[in-house]
Order: structure tokens, then C-alpha cells, then sequence
């Protein structure tokens, strides 16, 4: 148990930034689910650069993100789409 919970207290640090993702951020009817699209996005960023996948632009980041929109059954602007992915930017 002792190795489990050394260092606990920063890991927990670093998942507190991604649990605000996009926390104050108004994008209407997808506010509720700002978190979970940010999360799904950076996770899809993240395969792209463990794989060397060169197609992370601003332009594949807002295509990955309206298909991300589309899964999960919402519409959103292209404004949000850029908002979202600027987000993204941001924290990564």
C-alpha cells in the first residue's frame, strides 16, 4: 500500500487540470459535456503522437472534434468547434 499511495498527492495534482477542462466555458446545449468532448479530444491527440501521427493542425484538431460532436450525438458551431480545440491547445 505504501508504494501505491507515495507521490499519490501530485498525481492527483496533474488529474485535477484535466477534470477542469473546459470548465467556464459557455458553448450552450454542449456545456454540460465541455469535459467529456476536451478529454475525448486529448486522448485522440494523444494517439496521434504516440503513433507519429503528423495530422494535429488546428484544421485536424476542429475535424476531430465535430466528428467527436457527431459520436456523441450534438451539433456545434464551427465558433465552439475552435473554442474547444484552443482549449485543447492550451492544456496540452
Amino acid at each position: 500500500m505504501d508504494e501505491a499511495s507515495t507521490g499519490l498527492y501530485e498525481r492527483l495534482k496533474k488529474t485535477a487540470a484535466i477534470s477542469r477542462l473546459g470548465q467556464g466555458m459557455d458553448l450552450g446545449e454542449l456545456n454540460d459535456y465541455t469535459h467529456q468532448i476536451a478529454l475525448y479530444l486529448l486522448l485522440k491527440v494523444f494517439y496521434r503522437e504516440i503513433n507519429n501521427n503528423l495530422q494535429r493542425t488546428k484544421n485536424d484538431l476542429i475535424e476531430m472534434t465535430a466528428q467527436i460532436i457527431e459520436e456523441m450525438k450534438f451539433t456545434a458551431s464551427n465558433e465552439q468547434l475552435e473554442r474547444l480545440v484552443i482549449l485543447i491547445q492550451r492544456a496540452g
